[in-house]
């Protein structure tokens, strides 16, 4: 399996780190080539160095390794290596036919051009949605429904879960929140990458409308480099002044980050899935989602929806969600049975399934 994305701060990375963590098929090693990520590994998983350019893992690189190690197929996302049989491909969402402006131009391009030809050659195509399923099958010709099996995204449950303590905390999450300088049920919380179709600009326009008067400052959380300075200008300009940044926190930190959190809000302009929004339910937090099918797939009506063009709905919907004291309480129980069977462990036990139908 391609793993040269651990590490860093992306979709990719989270997805062949929860495979890696929630593997146990006794019947099938699992071969991850990519840098080591903390913590023990799962008795069936092997990891092994990647080959780190792009260009060499598609002209050989990978066959390399299959001869090598004997490999019996290659799990890749988004690409798939030339002169490499079978491979599993999982696609992670089809918004470069569905909503090719909220890409780059050089990726919808690059998506465009060599996407459609793999998603024919390869013997599965995973996708975490019925959304990003049915996308494909009806925008990509000859692609076989047969071939493309929906696997839920899932998460670590020891991170993401209900607390057993007042407030609905777990026992360390006070400390936590207290060294991130925060306390329980006195902040709202959005957790994500600052790219444009996360929507930030109108989200801080409606918080700091929707919020307003109630102290409550929205914290970001996420993987925030270089972009803290232009997105509390960005944030200024909105009229949040309230806003706290909170770069590359571990998941650990973003548990209590979650249970923490009087609402959650998560307004993207497109997803083929959203782990964010997956994540506060299962921690039974408050949530205001864009009213998106995918998002309404596994959320059902654990959450609120909002349209996420509509900055004035945003900010009537964050209020009425601050002013509604039975909420919290609802959402505890409500969003931990709605996503309950989200996990790691299922999303590595149907990949295994689709490893067994190409063996």
């Amino acid at each position: 399996m391609a793993a040269h994305y651990l590490g860093r701060c992306s979709g990719n990375a989270t997805y062949v780190e929860g495979l890696i963590r929630g593997w146990s098929a006794p019947d099938l090693a699992l071969w991850a080539y990519g840098p080591m990520p903390p913590g023990p590994l799962p008795a069936n998983v092997v990891l092994r160095s990647a080959v780190t350019s792009a260009l060499a893992r598609n002209l050989g690189g990978v066959a390399l390794h299959m001869r090598r190690d004997g490999l019996a197929l290659w799990h890749a996302s988004w690409s798939a290596p030339r002169g490499v049989q079978p491979v599993v491909l999982t696609v992670h969402d089809a918004l470069h036919l569905t909503h090719p402006r909220l890409l780059e131009q050089r990726v919808r391009w690059r998506l465009r051009a060599l996407l459609p030809n793999d998603l024919r050659r390869v013997a599965r195509v995973i996708v975490p949605s019925a959304v990003t399923r049915h996308a494909l099958l009806n925008l990509v010709s000859g692609l076989p429904p047969a071939r493309v099996v929906q696997v839920p995204l899932g998460i670590d449950p020891g991170h993401f879960h209900p607390g057993s303590e007042p407030l609905g905390l777990d026992p360390e999450d006070t400390p936590t929140l207290t060294r991130l300088g925060l306390e329980p049920q006195r902040y709202c919380l959005a957790v994500g990458r600052p790219d444009p179709r996360k929507n930030l600009k109108r989200l801080f326009g409606a918080y700091a409308e929707g919020a307003a008067g109630r102290r409550l400052p929205l914290v970001l959380a996420g993987p925030l480099r270089e972009e803290a300075r232009a997105l509390e200008r960005l944030a200024q300009t909105q009229g949040q002044h309230s806003l706290r940044l909170l770069p590359n926190v571990s998941g650990t930190e973003l548990g209590a980050l979650y249970r923490g959190a009087r609402l959650h809000c998560y307004v993207s302009l497109g997803e083929g899935f959203g782990l964010p929004a997956l994540e506060a339910l299962a921690c039974g937090t408050p949530s205001v989602l864009s009213d998106l099918a995918v998002f309404r797939e596994f959320a059902g009506d654990a959450a609120s929806y909002v349209d996420p063009y509509d900055r004035g709905a945003m900010a009537r919907a964050i209020a009425s969600a601050l002013a509604d004291r039975e909420l919290v309480a609802r959402t505890r129980s409500l969003g931990p049975a709605q996503v309950g069977g989200l996990t790691i462990a299922a999303m590595a036990a149907a990949t295994a399934e689709v490893y067994r139908s190409v063996l």
